[in-house]
């Protein structure tokens, strides 16, 4: 497997969640790992004690891109973003000790399987890979909702040949 070929971002987007249900076992259960355009929308329950959402992020179309594909392919420099939310509350009020880096409970140690899950994981489909360059990470975020969830946003980067045919 070493051709690289056109995708669909739909299918690359199922893959980058498929790959997280697979290696995350936190994550591993379609009720706690799915894909929605916001990332700050939270569902009002989920399985487990933790949930990830998987949103694509805009993109832009680099000059010369349809160089090589011709009319077939368009590539697209892109993006999408995993939030991790723990619906656990494990400390005291006002702090997050345990929140952060407790070894079972703890939102660093489910973000952390997470990053190693996708940092440089290069999606195939059939048995092709359908992205110009393997995943990478680009951005770090951690906070609380508006529903006082904790989460850790990491993004992505994702450069690809949108498949025209």
């Amino acid at each position: 497997m070493t051709d690289r070929t056109s995708g669909l971002p739909d299918e690359i987007l199922l893959s980058i969640v498929t790959q997280i249900q697979g290696e995350v076992p936190d994550l591993s259960n379609p009720g706690n790992c799915f894909m929605a355009l916001n990332p700050e929308k939270t569902p009002g329950a989920a399985t487990g004690g933790f949930f990830c959402i998987v949103s694509p992020r805009s993109g832009t179309f680099p000059d010369g891109f349809m160089d090589g594909g011709g009319q077939a392919q368009c590539t697209v420099n892109t993006g999408f973003v995993t939030r991790i939310y723990s619906m656990t509350q494990v400390d005291p009020a006002k702090q997050d000790g345990l929140f952060l880096t407790d070894a079972t409970r703890g939102i660093f140690q489910v973000a952390t399987k997470v990053l190693q899950a996708l940092a440089l994981f290069d999606p195939v489909i059939g048995d092709v890979f359908v992205v110009r360059d393997q995943i990478m990470p680009d951005h770090f975020v951690i906070g609380r909702n508006d529903r006082n969830l904790g989460y850790i946003e990491i993004g992505f980067k994702l450069t690809f040949d949108w498949d025209l045919s």
